[in-house]
């Protein structure tokens, strides 16, 4: 397990002694338990990635507790959405601090060589994963498209 794993469990683990749920036996949680343990994490401040980080370890936890028959139902099986808005969606850089990256990056000596790549995922909106994954096949070079 990765240290940085070891560490988000380490915290969830302090959250849930922090909170009225972790006090609670496992067989008596039930969804709308759930539900309310995300409110309260996030009027308690956390962010909506670090609360769905911990739902998905607690349904998890659930599936594990289901198959080794101490509940039947999984409590952590809805969409964190639904519940508390998602306020972690990225924003889209203005047309003048693209002009201005590129500009640098174009002149820039360290930074020149990646020019191109950043190019590719502003005009495209590729995530970085996906414009290392492109292989010549996938570029139509005539017209212009991936």
């Amino acid at each position: 397990m990765k240290k940085s794993t070891q560490q988000g469990r380490k915290y969830l683990m302090e959250a849930l002694e922090q909170d009225k749920l972790g006090a609670r036996s496992i067989d008596s949680i039930k969804p709308s338990d759930a539900k309310e343990w995300a409110v309260r994490m996030k009027e308690n401040g956390f962010s909506y990635k670090t609360i769905n980080n911990y739902k998905r370890s607690l349904k998890a936890s659930f599936h594990m507790a289901i198959e080794d028959d101490y509940v039947r139902k999984n409590p952590f099986n809805f969409q964190l959405s639904e519940v508390i808005e998602d306020d972690s969606k990225r924003s889209r850089i203005e047309q003048e601090q693209e002009a201005r990256l590129l500009d640098f990056m174009e002149q820039d000596r360290t930074y020149q060589k990646y020019h191109d790549d950043v190019l590719i995922l502003l005009k495209t909106g590729l995530r970085i994963s996906e414009l290392c994954g492109l292989t010549r096949s996938d570029i139509d070079f005539k017209n212009h498209a991936i």
